[in-house]
Parts: structure tokens; sequence; C-alpha cells
């Protein structure tokens, strides 16, 4: 609550900012294995609402005040990582900086300069980044091999909705870039703050000399007890019920794996620093069972609009096919969209729109005797 009478930025914009910051601070320094892999606090996060009023930008700014704090006093150093200059540089500092941060308030430019110039696809090479590999090589023309040792950095950015549904390709949440996120969307922001206030020096102090140790850490694994163990295995069978129980292939499911796994032990692992334990017990895992039912929320949340808005332009297009052509078929329909659009999502979208009255089903009979089934629009 720091920044709370500092800015009208929602205070879970910040709260989720700083996940960002405190994993990087922590970085390579704490870890579970997992199998055979290391889980690491690196957080990507995703800040979702309207262009301006929200205020997001300046939630970036102030979750990350301490990185920044660090950063203008170590000038060798890029705990902000550069992310306005080219992809080579930005690359470069990730192999030489362990406690980095990408900070952006705007993910489609930032995925724009990913995509500009280069011939090897740079939104995948950061991708997989994300489980901190041993290693990631690369290559740019005309400069050689750049080999990545164990990359780690966290991710804070911020988009509208809009950019979010004209933008997202089903393959970006189901295995791709944005599967790694997670997301803090506010829909509407009444707080009004004419006079700013400075936050509090003394607390301000307090939070640097926290993150002054964490930047000190040295490398240790982390483990937990068994009443830690078995709480987390209810909380995965549960959410494993609940992940194959979602029908729509909107990467609902790819999300909430990422978040029941890979999520759940990285705040566990903040929650064990932050109160001083090597050994996680059952509280640290309720705390992040609480953080992880919350994102998965918003995750729900944002998915839910965009399928809505996606059954809207259906609707939206098939109706104007039906309309041009009164008596059309099904299988003509299909054919609008160069078969490409799956049987079953057609057929959702003519029974909702049978159901709202905007058409009308028929059967007459073909040329061979068998009935046939035809769509005309209804006036209104």
């Amino acid at each position: 609550d720091i920044f709370y009478n500092s800015s009208e930025a929602p205070s879970e914009y910040i709260l989720t900012t700083l996940l960002v910051a405190l994993g990087s601070a922590i970085s390579k320094t704490r870890y579970i294995v997992s199998g055979t892999n290391k889980i690491f606090p690196n957080f990507w996060v995703l800040l979702l609402g309207k262009s301006s009023q929200m205020r997001k930008s300046t939630a970036l700014r102030n979750g990350l005040y301490p990185v920044a704090y660090f950063q203008e006093k170590n000038i060798d150093r890029d705990y902000l990582l550069p992310v306005r200059t080219s992809v080579q540089a930005l690359l470069e500092a990730i192999n030489n900086e362990s406690h980095g941060v990408i900070v952006h308030d705007e993910l489609a430019t930032f995925l724009t300069t990913l995509s500009q110039g280069y011939n090897t696809d740079m939104k995948s090479i950061i991708t997989s980044c994300f489980d901190v590999p041993k290693q990631v090589k690369t290559e740019f023309k005309g400069e050689g091999k750049l080999i990545i040792k164990s990359p780690i950095f966290g991710i804070a950015s911020a988009s509208t909705m809009d950019w979010l549904k004209r933008s997202l390709k089903k393959i970006d949440l189901t295995s791709g870039f944005l599967a790694r996120f997670i997301f803090c969307y506010q829909e509407k922001n009444d707080r009004i703050l004419a006079f700013p206030e400075p936050p509090d020096p003394d607390r301000l102090n307090e939070i640097y000399d926290t993150f002054e140790k964490l930047y000190s850490l040295q490398e240790v694994e982390v483990t937990y007890d068994d009443d830690f163990k078995k709480l987390y295995i209810e909380f995965y069978q549960e959410s494993r019920e609940l992940i194959n129980n979602i029908r729509i292939e909107n990467g609902l499911n790819a999300v909430f794996s990422r978040i029941q796994t890979d999520y759940f032990f990285k705040f566990a692992i903040l929650e064990g620093v932050l109160s001083g334990r090597l050994v996680l017990t059952r509280e640290d895992a309720e705390r992040a069972i609480y953080l992880c039912t919350y994102f998965m929320a918003q995750a729900t949340k944002v998915l839910q609009i965009i399928d809505q808005t996606e059954q809207t332009s259906l609707e939206k297009r098939v109706l104007s096919i039906i309309s041009k052509k009164p008596g059309i078929t099904k299988t003509a329909i299909h054919k609008e969209f160069s078969n490409h659009l799956p049987a079953s999502k057609l057929n959702n979208v003519l029974k909702d729109l049978e159901k709202g009255e905007r058409i009308e089903e028929l059967t007459k009979p073909s040329k061979n005797g068998r009935l046939l089934t035809t769509y005309k629009s209804i006036s209104l």
C-alpha cells in the first residue's frame, strides 16, 4: 500500500508488477527441483485495461520502483533491460545480467520490435527463455552466433483488450509466448486522486533494504515439508479436473496448466524467501494457491471476453452471408470460410442466430428427393 496514495493506478496492477520485481531480485539464487527441471521465480505479467484511464504505465513504474532505484545506483548493470534498442543488444544484456527485467508499457510495440529485421523468430527465442534452459543459441545476419547461458529475466508489460482481441493467435496461448504470462485485467478505475503524494521515505528505505538482501542471496535449493506436499497434491488434482472439463479450446487449459505447475512453485518460492524459510510449509502452499486461484480467475475473465468477441464477429459474418444468399445451405456457408471454420463453431453460430430469431431454418426437397436444410435471414 506504499504507492496507494501516489497514483490512481489499481493496487492489483501494482502488486502484480511487484511479483516481477521480487522474482528478478531473487533470480537463480532460489529454485525448486521438479523432475528433471529447476523452477525459478521469474515472472512474466501482462496488465490489461483501457488505454489511459487505467494507469497501466504508472502501475508498471510503481511496481518496479525498487528495480529502477538499484538500476540508478548501478549504472553498469542491466536490471532494467534495454528494450528500445536492437534485439541483439537486448539478448546480449540478457546474457550478461541474471537479475534483469524487460519492461514495456505496450506489448504490441515490443512484439513488433522482435519481428523486425531478423532471420530468426525472436519471439520464439524469448519464449524459450521462460524455462531457463542451459543455453539458447541464436544467429544474427552478418554478426555470427550468440550463445546465452541459462537466460533468466522477468517481463512486465501492458496492453488493451482491443489489441489482444485483434492480435491474439490461438498458438500464442496454447503453446506460445502468451501462454507463459499471468494476466491482470481491470475493467474500470473509479479512483480519483487530484494530488498524488510521494511515497513515505521510511517505508521506501525498508523496501530498498529488502531488495538489497534479495540481490545478495547465495544460490540454495528450496525444499518443502510433507504438509506442503500434501496440500499441493490436493490442489493439483482439483486443478487437473478443472482443466479436463474446459471444453472450449481457447487456450485456457494451457494457461491453467502453467499456473498450477510453474507459477504455483514460483509463488511458493517468493513466500518462502520473504518469510526467511528454505523449507516450505503448508502456510506457503496456502498463499501460493490463493495467488494461483486469483490469476486463474483473471485468465478466465480475459479469455471469456475474447471468446464473446469472436462469437459476435462470426455471427455478424454468417448473418451477412445468409442475408445476401437466401436459401443457402450449411455446406455453402462453410465454403464461404474456405472450409477453415470448424463445423462445431458454425453449428453453434447458426443455433444462436436461430434462437435469437435472426435467421430461419427451412427444409425443401432436393433434386434427388431428400430433404435439404437451408437458411434465410429474418427482417427485424
